[in-house]
């Protein structure tokens, strides 16, 4: 079993943070040593195949496909509907006279939900148009 550190970065963020895979294995272990082994189909290919890459530091990219970021995109849908109707329930029940801080605190927390949920969505829509390449680095530390 290996003892490692596993990341992933993507294309965009590698060239404007590192410049190269080299700089980036640089920044993330001591050991500059590393295998750039190929795309994969798929994140857990890509993880798969680093994983079982015979030096220290093993490298694949995948790019994310239609289908996967569409899923992700109808689950965060789903949340953004469960969020919604929770904060129209609060709206009825201030129309129903109810108030106060635990009212004011559950709609608040809703409605830091259906934020974080919202950037979220915009972060996939952009996979979805962009068809982003990431790279999947796992390294003996």
């Amino acid at each position: 079993m290996r003892t490692e550190i596993q990341a992933i970065i993507t294309e965009i963020e590698l060239k404007e943070k590192h410049g190269s895979l080299k700089q980036w294995v640089e920044s993330l272990t001591t050991n500059h040593s590393f295998s750039y082994i190929g795309e994969c189909a798929d994140k857990e290919a890509a993880q798969r195949t680093a994983y079982e890459c015979s030096t220290d530091v093993g490298i694949c990219s995948y790019i994310e496909s239609e289908y996967d970021v569409s899923k992700r995109i109808s689950e965060l849908e789903s949340q953004e509907d469960k969020v919604l109707e929770a904060l129209k329930a609060i709206d009825k029940r201030r129309w129903n006279g109810e108030s106060g801080l635990e009212i004011d605190r559950q709609e608040d927390e809703l409605n830091e939900q259906a934020a974080a949920i919202e950037i979220a969505m915009c972060n996939e829509w952009q996979k979805l148009e962009k068809q982003t390449k990431s790279y999947i680095l796992i390294a003996d530390f």
